[in-house]
Parts: C-alpha cells; sequence; structure tokens
C-alpha cells in the first residue's frame, strides 16, 4: 500500500529547510506521478482474491475485465509519457548542468520536474531554486538561481516526461 509521508518540519534554517522541503516534493511526485497514486483508488487485489469462475456471473467477470483494462491503459499511458531520470549536480561557481537523454527525443514538447535532493558544503538556500530549463531533443540544461559558491555543490533530481493524462 503507498502511503503518503509527513512533510518535514521547519527548523527556521533556509539552507535546511528548503532542500528538505524539495525532497518532500519530489517524494510526492513519485508517488503520485510515477507509483500510480494518480491513477486513482484502484483497489489492489492479489491472485488469491480473483473471483471464483465457478460462481461469478457474467457481470461480475465482465466489471473484473473492465476495471483491469481502465487500469492497463492507465498505466500504459503513465510509462508512455515518462522519458528520463537521473541526477545533476551543480558546483563552485556554476549555475547550469547539462541532462543528455540516452535517445533522442523527436522534439522538445516535454516537462522537466527538478528538486534539490542533496549538497555539499554550505550552498546558499537560492542555489536550490531551479529558475529555468532550456530544452533540446538531446536534453536540457538547468539553471539556478545562484552558483552555490567554492567548494559547495547542490544535486537535483531530475525527471522528464511528456504531458500525462490519464
Amino acid at each position: 500500500m503507498v502511503s503518503i509521508p509527513a512533510p518535514p518540519r521547519a527548523t527556521g534554517d533556509g539552507n535546511v529547510d528548503l532542500p528538505a522541503l524539495s525532497l518532500y516534493v519530489h517524494d510526492l511526485f513519485r508517488i503520485f506521478v510515477l507509483e500510480g497514486l494518480l491513477a486513482g483508488d484502484a483497489p489492489v487485489v492479489s491472485s488469491t482474491e480473483l473471483p471464483d469462475p465457478a460462481s461469478t456471473t457474467l457481470a461480475q467477470a465482465q466489471q473484473t475485465a473492465n476495471q483491469a483494462f481502465v487500469l492497463a491503459e492507465q498505466s500504459v499511458a503513465l510509462h508512455e509519457h515518462y522519458i528520463e531520470s537521473g541526477t545533476l549536480t551543480i558546483a563552485d561557481p556554476a549555475t547550469t548542468a547539462v541532462f543528455t537523454f540516452a535517445e533522442e527525443q523527436p522534439d522538445t514538447n516535454y516537462f522537466v520536474q527538478a528538486t534539490g535532493s542533496a549538497f555539499g558544503g554550505t550552498p546558499l538556500a537560492d542555489a536550490f531554486i531551479p529558475v529555468g530549463i532550456a530544452k533540446t531533443t538531446t536534453g536540457f540544461t538547468l539553471t539556478i538561481a545562484v552558483a552555490p559558491g567554492a567548494g559547495d555543490s547542490v544535486t537535483f533530481d531530475v525527471t522528464a516526461f511528456r504531458n500525462v493524462t490519464v
């Protein structure tokens, strides 16, 4: 069963709170979109709970088949729209990092979700804020608000999707 995690507690320190909140938002995205909670509140059925063919009516069998078909369509829709995910690290005076797809895309009609997930040193809080994504068919460039600073770094979990409608 999928459960929604509790939100992080604010400490008053932006360098601690912002990465924790970003990770929380990423976890929610993963739960709702990648793991399919967005697909609906469909019941989880194990093979031991399937209807007994000897006592099932035609209507019950059709309803079960219809539910299975809807769930399969929703799953296919989500997976067809997923392009790729990974991490990007921006360090020192840099404000950009490039993510390259394993396979070239037919166009730039996709969206990117970026969430700060880790850091090294003591980067400024604004270094966790993405301010732009320049998309190409081979990947994208993530731009952040300010450079992390000398000896500091910020790592982002990134996921690229096409328009998802389920």
